[in-house]
């Protein structure tokens, strides 16, 4: 099991290598096989596809991410939602930091009206998956129709704080952190208006325990 980690790491680190010099429109598995040195029947035994090693680079950011709950969990379980939500999705981009060059490039290409971020990290089902762990370790439902509009909320906010972030040049990463609290604020407002509209159901807001109730930020703005 070692080796086969070791041989996923490789070719993941071998993709992210090649695309940053060739874009993400030259990637191929020829490419990637020659940077991991690797021959193709050798990649061929562990990926079938640019896309299953997108895939499992997005495992990995996910992992990043989870060990942050984990690390601390009964000081984590014992925050609110809120810092729940920040500690967890900055966890999540410095898991991508030493990738900004290659998100840049995603990011670029989105400008140019081509959904690149879909790529890795955009609006399809690797998205709804790391969303879905996102809400799991803070603590909140995905599951069902409220769960899936919760889960399109943190896309959202995810997204627009991802921007952020490729665009913040501050050591800290202060402005990033500085989005997306006023993002988690507006999500809660948002939340607790339409958890009134329903009959009193709560919803996400800062010092609330996790609920089923609407998604926490249907009123962000999708990045990308």
């Amino acid at each position: 099991m070692p080796k086969v980690k070791d041989a996923e790491a490789r070719i993941i680190d071998a993709a992210l290598a090649r695309a940053a010099i060739d874009g993400w429109d030259g990637l191929t598995l020829a490419g990637i096989a020659e940077e991991a040195g690797m021959s193709l029947s050798e990649l061929s035994g562990h990926v079938g596809s640019v896309s299953e090693i997108l895939d499992a680079f997005s495992r990995r950011i996910d992992r990043a991410m989870l060990t942050e709950a984990e690390d601390e969990p009964e000081e984590f379980a014992a925050q609110p939602v809120k810092d729940r939500l920040m500690a967890l999705i900055m966890a999540r981009l410095d898991a991508l930091e030493p990738h900004r060059a290659v998100m840049q490039r995603l990011a670029d290409r989105s400008d140019r009206g081509i959904p690149a971020l879909d790529l890795i990290c955009g609006q399809g089902m690797r998205l709804q998956r790391s969303m879905g762990w996102l809400a799991a370790a803070a603590g909140l439902e995905s599951r069902g129709i409220a769960g899936l509009a919760r889960r399109q909320g943190l896309a959202a906010i995810y997204l627009a704080t991802l921007r952020a972030w490729l665009k913040d040049d501050s050591e800290d990463r202060a402005k990033t952190m500085k989005t997306l609290d006023r993002l988690l604020d507006r999500a809660g407002r948002w939340s607790r208006m339409a958890g009134r509209m329903a009959g009193g159901r709560r919803g996400f807001r800062s010092g609330a325990e996790p609920s089923a109730g609407p998604s926490p930020a249907a009123d962000t703005p999708a990045a990308g």
